[in-house]
């Protein structure tokens, strides 16, 4: 008896393996959902789920196969029946979702502390450019009314065109950061060293590109533009990348697909003067 116990121990763990091994093969090339951990915790959340789907049904035959083979003895019937499958299934299931339930768990934990790291590489990057501004200011540099540093080349209002009779003209300087709003776009901006809000009926694609010549006023989100010369710290909040600016109270969401282009432009902004 104890013999056969080293047997089935040994032929679950190598099925264990191997069902794993096809389950994750068949994951990365049929389903095309390669582990990357870099893409977030919820394309890794929903590869699991994926990788669940087709692991559970694999190894729920492969146990009940092998229970049928060797696991039979006088008083335990394990042959294959709908019973032993069902009984291998649910066991499977309850091992596979607290095992799910770590791996949730471990893949926030490093997503949060990797939104942490940029966040402080990034303030380290703003604190250092404000110090080296205010210590040896550039007379070449002008400076908007709500007291940042104009960085674009060219700072001419440009016509904002809204869909009924309301337009807007903004130079690329003053505006703080634009939010879609249903069929509207509601736009914060800097009037005489002030923060006002107007709203447009436009969309925030259209502000994206009125604005495409302008370094500093980017997309982050799919509903947020924002001016980085306003951005007085990223934080992290609900396990995001958020962004505080200049004059309002709001702080901005960075999606993951814009936060590489947003990084590489707080990283490496214009020259100044």
């Amino acid at each position: 008896m104890g013999d056969i116990r080293w047997v089935l121990l040994i032929g679950m763990s190598l099925a264990v393996s191997g069902v794993s091994i096809v389950s994750e093969l068949i994951i990365r090339y049929v389903f095309r959902l390669p582990h990357s951990v870099s893409r977030g915790q919820r394309y890794m959340n929903k590869r699991n789920r994926y990788f669940q789907l087709v692991n559970i049904p694999l190894l729920t035959l492969s146990i009940a196969l092998m229970l049928d083979q060797w696991g039979c003895r006088e008083g335990i019937d394990n042959h294959f029946s709908w019973s032993s499958v069902l009984q291998v299934f649910c066991t499977i299931c309850c091992c596979s979702f607290v095992i799910g339930l770590y791996w949730s768990n471990y893949y926030s934990r490093k997503n949060y502390e990797r939104q942490l790291e940029d966040a402080m590489y990034l303030n380290g990057i703003l604190e250092e450019r404000q110090r080296s501004f205010h210590e040896s200011p550039n007379p070449k540099v002008k400076i908007s009314p709500c007291g940042c540093p104009i960085l674009e080349e060219n700072d001419d209002p440009i016509h904002i065109e809204g869909a009924t009779k309301e337009s807007l003209d903004l130079r690329p300087s003053d505006l703080i950061y634009a939010e879609s709003d249903a069929n509207y776009v509601k736009i914060y901006y800097c009037k005489e060293g002030t923060p006002v809000e107007v709203s447009l009926r436009c969309s925030i694609s259209q502000i994206e590109e009125t604005f495409r010549n302008s370094y500093n006023i980017i997309r982050c989100h799919r509903a947020y533009v924002v001016n980085l010369a306003k951005v007085t710290q990223f934080n992290t909040q609900d396990h995001s990348l958020r962004l505080s600016l200049r004059g309002v109270n709001s702080r901005i969401t960075v999606s993951k697909t814009y936060l590489q282009i947003v990084k590489e432009r707080i990283i490496n902004p214009p020259k100044i003067g």
